[in-house]
């Protein structure tokens, strides 16, 4: 598989088989969710208008 991605990606993103394991992947997406509901919130925040009132 990581022969294909890099053939695919043409060597523009070197992916060694090392580097690239579950944990990794597992890791990457917990933080990527954290950041979604983290910009989810101030989105949503924002369109409510629950902040201070401007001058």
């Amino acid at each position: 598989m990581m022969d294909a991605l890099n053939s695919g990606a043409q060597g523009i993103i070197p992916l060694e088989q090392d580097d690239l394991e579950l944990g990794d992947v597992e890791n990457w997406s917990r933080v990527i969710e954290a950041d979604m509901t983290a910009i989810a919130s101030a989105l949503e925040y924002a369109y409510k208008g629950d902040g201070p009132k401007g001058s």
